[in-house]
Parts: structure tokens; sequence; C-alpha cells
């Protein structure tokens, strides 16, 4: 889930970008901030399930 998610994300503002912006390291540079924007979110979601799991709270 947490990867699908950040696929659209960086879809969404990769074709949003200025036109200014758009030079030829680019795509390094969107493929760099894609894979630590997908480590990040499943690192948040895998901890946070850890962290619930272990007082017993309830995880959607």
């Amino acid at each position: 889930w947490q990867i699908l998610n950040q696929a659209f994300n960086a879809i969404v503002s990769y074709t949003n970008r200025p036109p200014a912006s758009r030079m030829p390291r680019d795509i390094e540079i969107v493929k760099q901030a894609f894979i630590g924007a997908t480590f990040a979110s499943c690192a948040v979601a895998i901890g946070f399930n850890y962290f619930f799991a272990s007082r017993g709270a309830p995880v959607a």
C-alpha cells in the first residue's frame, strides 16, 4: 500500500513541476526522492504497527 501511495505522489509531483526545472538529471533526482520517500513511509507504517501491536491497541 505504501509503495503505491508513494508512486502516485511521485507521478503527481513530477507532472506538476515547473517547466524551468526540467533538466536532464531530473529523472535521477525523482528516482532518489521516490526511493527515499518509499523507504521512509514504509518504515513509519511498520514502526507504528509494531508500536501499537506491542501495546495491545487495535490496529486498523
